[in-house]
């Protein structure tokens, strides 16, 4: 059963961290968004720099969404129109159990 987010609520991600025997980086992955990953010298670097790249592939994900949902149909102004929206996130990991 999905459970929308609620607002403020966080979502919960599981890193991944491993080293690579080559050149010594850390490497961290973010198991929930499959191929996003990043390295850094330290497991904090790496930390961060994934934290950016998770940021990066969920506002991709919400741009082909949001793409897909208007595709094939024409855009169109409305003079004085107004909508409400909604955007629900669904739990990736549910924390609750």
């Amino acid at each position: 059963m999905e459970h929308p987010l609620a607002p403020g609520e966080k979502l919960d991600l599981t890193l991944v961290f491993s080293l690579d025997a080559e050149d010594g980086f850390a490497i961290a992955e973010c198991l929930e968004l499959p191929g996003c990953m990043s390295q850094g010298r330290t497991e904090a670097e790496a930390k961060a720099n994934v934290m950016g790249a998770i940021e990066a592939c969920i506002s991709v994900m919400l741009e082909d969404a949001i793409k897909s949902a208007g595709a094939g149909r024409e855009a169109g102004l409305v003079e004085g129109a107004r909508h409400r929206v909604s955007l629900v996130i669904p739990h990736l990991v549910d924390s609750r159990g």
